[in-house]
């Protein structure tokens, strides 16, 4: 496949999509699949990853870890990932809790 992004970018959603594509036949196996963003699940990565692998016929759960969607809390970032559950501790213990 040849393809021209352009100055501005535009490949990327080809790329994005290609890498997609790679991962949904990684999910659709016995592993753990998870999503990680530092934003809420709305409109992100998550929300990506399980409509493309509903409309594949992939029916293995996807699971998110990402900021609740709410109004949030201020503060420093250690402090405010730590809250959320994306700070390296809790990540990992998040991921542990789910093998």
């Amino acid at each position: 496949m040849e393809i021209s992004g352009g100055s501005l970018g535009h490949g990327l959603t080809v790329a994005v999509g290609m890498a997609l594509g790679l991962q949904l036949a990684q999910i659709d196996s016995d592993r753990l699949a998870l999503t990680l963003e530092n934003h809420t699940v709305v409109g992100g990565l998550f929300e990506t990853v399980a409509s493309e692998a509903l409309q594949r016929g992939v029916r293995r759960q996807v699971t998110p870890i990402s900021l609740p969607d709410e109004f949030l809390a201020a503060g420093a970032l250690p402090t405010l990932h730590d809250r959320y559950g994306l700070s390296t501790a809790r990540t990992v213990a998040s991921v542990l809790d789910r093998l």
